[in-house]
């Protein structure tokens, strides 16, 4: 029996012997949730996406060295809303479940003791493999009529939603320019909850958006280095949408202040989902991840 077939029925009847001390209840909306599913709420209609090389500093725990690790972002925008999303996540996604979509599970384990750590299956026989440490699971709606920003992040078995009221950034105007896939480009600088911002918007693309939370400009940023560049955007793309709509998925989210989504996402960062598959058995569980992240947001 394939993994497709059996995969909801082997996990509703393991959940009451994972542990003694969890319980989870696996309802439709949670199987909507791990299928892609979930009915959608439609927002606005997209006009433009604009494809973005974010770019972060990072710091491996384990030899110290720094590097900068670079994800592909996309920003979705109508007439009011936007929505700004890792653009290969649903790539990365199809692959996860093409690894255990031909597995033959019979069995199947979550760990979930927040403290244990799925290394210990590294070195025993069978397949483990551990997700990508690339990648960004949370979308940013932002609202321009009502200046109100929506950051959701949904899991399988977990969403929260953070609803804040947010002003555009009170940016400075310079009269530094630079062209950025061949649109001329005004630099602008701004300070944003504990960390400095240089902008590059453009005027030749009249809409006050941008990438993440940063919006408020005569036109579309472009490039923003943040922090003398321990953070970077920068557009690589740009493409004229139709028949494409700027929606949120209608999930039972778990409304949280800006401070409890952070150190969600924070906690959230520290780990790996890792797999193991042996005769029939498939474990799945948290490692460490091996890289340590700053944040964005200080304030």
């Amino acid at each position: 029996m394939k993994f497709g077939r059996l995969f909801f029925l082997t996990f509703f009847l393991s959940v009451f012997t994972f542990n003694s001390y969890s319980q989870i209840v696996i309802t439709r909306q949670t199987m909507d949730r791990i299928s892609g599913n979930l009915p959608k709420e439609q927002l606005d209609t997209g006009v433009y996406r604009s494809i973005y090389h974010f770019s972060q500093q990072i710091t491996n725990s384990e030899t110290g060295h720094i590097l900068f690790q670079t994800d592909t972002m996309a920003l979705d925008f109508g007439r009011n809303f936007s929505v700004y999303y890792d653009w290969n996540k649903a790539r990365r996604d199809s692959i996860g479940r093409a690894k255990t979509g031909g597995m033959d599970i019979t069995v199947f384990h979550m760990k979930t003791d927040p403290e244990y750590d799925m290394v210990e299956y590294k070195e025993t026989q069978g397949e483990y493999f551990v997700n990508s440490p690339k990648g960004e699971n949370s979308e940013i709606y932002k609202n321009r009529l009502k200046n109100e920003v929506i950051s959701v992040d949904v899991t399988d078995l977990e969403a929260f939603k953070c609803v804040e009221q947010l002003n555009p950034q009170d940016w400075q105007f310079t009269p530094d320019t630079l062209t950025v896939l061949g649109y001329p480009c005004q630099k602008a600088t701004a300070s944003f909850r504990g960390r400095e911002y240089e902008a590059w918007f453009s005027p030749e693309i009249p809409i006050k958006e941008g990438p993440w939370k940063l919006f408020g400009l005569p036109g579309l940023i472009l490039k923003v280095v943040v922090d003398n560049g321990l953070f970077s955007f920068e557009a690589i793309g740009l493409e004229n949408l139709e028949e494409v709509y700027i929606s949120m998925d209608k999930d039972s989210y778990a409304n949280c202040t800006r401070q409890q989504f952070a150190k969600y996402k924070s906690d959230k960062r520290k780990k790996l989902l890792a797999r193991h598959y042996a005769g029939g058995t498939l474990t799945v569980g948290n490692t460490k991840n091996p890289f340590e992240y700053n944040d964005l947001e200080l304030e």
